[in-house]
């Protein structure tokens, strides 16, 4: 006899993004709809994102420096980070480090305590890739990857930084 109803799977799932809503460009709306998607399938999620600052590369007010929100069905830590006036190359270095640094123990507190069954990093952010990596073993999950922007080639192409630095060219 054919099975003729799949059964639902619901999972826990931890995401971590420097850029969330309310950022309406930029990675924060793909973050923000992964996110809500992901509760509509029938998912619990939770999302560690950096401070809202992006297109205009100041701290939004309203969110705290350490903030957590209930946005619909899911939640959201907010974590401080640095947030260059200027964001020269070595300065968004300082940002993004900042960010995987300030996004570390909340990331190990919910893999240990919540144990979610995936762990989802959002690039750029790219230094806070291992942040995820180290979750998602903690809690034995499965560790995903979403790179959503190339830093590097980015940095390139606005003059950031020379072009070839990061292959010693």
């Amino acid at each position: 006899m054919p099975v003729s109803r799949w059964r639902r799977c619901t999972m826990k799932i931890l995401v971590l993004g420097l850029n969330y809503a309310p950022e309406i460009i930029g990675i924060g709306p793909y973050t923000t709809g992964l996110a809500e998607a992901l509760v509509r399938a029938g998912h619990q999620v939770r999302v560690v994102a950096g401070q809202p600052y992006y297109p205009e590369w100041r701290a939004r007010p309203g969110h705290g420096f350490w903030n957590s929100e209930r946005r619909g069905r899911l939640d959201v830590l907010r974590v401080p980070h640095f947030i260059p006036r200027h964001p020269t190359g070595a300065m968004r270095l300082l940002h993004h480090f900042s960010f995987a640094l300030a996004a570390f123990f909340p990331m190990l507190w919910a893999a240990l305590l919540w144990r979610p069954d995936r762990v989802i990093a959002i690039a750029p952010g790219l230094m806070a890739a291992p942040v995820g990596l180290v979750a998602a073993r903690l809690s034995g999950a499965t560790a995903w990857l979403h790179v959503q922007d190339f830093e590097l080639e980015a940095a390139e192409a606005t003059g950031l930084i020379g072009r070839g630095w990061f292959l010693g060219k």
